[in-house]
């Protein structure tokens, strides 16, 4: 399989590995946010001090994915228009990944297997990750990560739409 990047799939990415890992961060911002719009409650006699707190409360509850847009941007920026193509080759043991050097990534080394609508994520760290296109034959594909890995498939959710049981799954289906 080949996978050439360009500053969508950078930017999708990022996104991705930050809803896949980062979820504290995201609820600590919505926490922050909610406390400022609460603050601005209190003090609604006050109107600069209203519509400060009430301005600052909301953009902290809508901008959580200021912060991967700002990263992905960053590594567009390094790139120059220079996206990097990876040809990837799955065998018995690992993946074999070839763009400017070589490498084998034995199964082992994989964390986390997230999914989306038209990619894959192979995480092998926090930070990192191979991202493929799904193949025409994805199911197939998924089965045979799912057993060379030992993890399950995961979507990547909006912390507004996780349950405390997804949360715990996808921590019981991360290697450390």
């Amino acid at each position: 399989m080949e996978f050439k990047h360009d500053a969508q799939t950078i930017r999708r990415l990022s996104q991705t590995q930050y809803l896949s890992f980062e979820k504290k961060y995201i609820f600590l911002q919505l926490i922050i946010g909610l406390a400022f719009l609460a603050f601005a409650v209190l003090h609604q006699d006050d109107t600069a001090l209203f519509t400060l707190f009430a301005l600052f409360g909301c953009w902290l509850m809508i901008s959580w994915k200021q912060i991967p847009l700002f990263r992905a941007n960053k590594i567009v920026r390094q790139c120059g228009g220079a996206f990097p193509t990876t040809v990837y080759s799955f065998g018995t043991k690992g993946i074999k990944t070839s763009n400017d050097s070589s490498a084998m990534v034995p199964y082992t080394e994989i964390i986390r297997l997230v999914e989306d609508d038209e990619y894959v994520f192979l995480f092998i760290n926090k930070e990192g990750a191979y991202m493929l296109r799904k193949p025409n034959n994805s199911s197939a594909f998924q089965k045979y990560l799912t057993e060379k890995t030992g993890l399950e498939w995961i979507k990547p959710r909006n912390v507004f739409f996780l349950s405390l049981k997804q949360l715990k799954a996808e921590r019981n289906n991360t290697k450390k």
